[in-house]
């Protein structure tokens, strides 16, 4: 929204209906495309700075290499930012360290991640 305006209790209710419908449909679509054997589509991922170098876009190359028509937008995002892009439907995906328990948010998956120190040899 523009700077200075505000929606009302009702404007946000509102607007979360419609963003809500258009996941919806854009996710009908794809099941629609999954029946006629090619999956299709756009993800928006929200992630963090430790992932974007390396692991996402490995990710993304092998899922890329079954699925050629599905296109990826990738935003770079801390844990917070990220959870409210998910939450207001501007994300599809958010990769995030310590998630916060959300009744909106579902875990698809969850890893250990190994912590390094390194320091000086001397």
């Amino acid at each position: 929204m523009p700077t200075g305006v505000r929606l009302s209790a009702a404007g946000e209710i509102f607007l979360h209906h419609i963003r809500q419908q258009l996941s919806d449909l854009e996710r009908v679509k794809s099941q629609i495309d999954d029946l006629a054997g090619e999956r299709r589509g756009h993800i928006a991922i929200a992630c963090s700075q430790a992932l974007l170098t390396d692991f996402l876009p490995k990710q993304i190359a092998i899922y890329r290499s079954a699925h050629p028509a599905v296109t990826f937008s990738v935003y770079l995002r801390d844990r917070v930012a990220a959870e409210k892009a998910l939450a207001e439907m501007s994300a599809d995906l958010a990769l995030v360290f310590e998630p916060v328990e959300r009744s909106e948010f579902q875990v698809l998956h969850s890893v250990q991640q190994p912590v390094c120190v390194v320091m000086k040899q001397s």
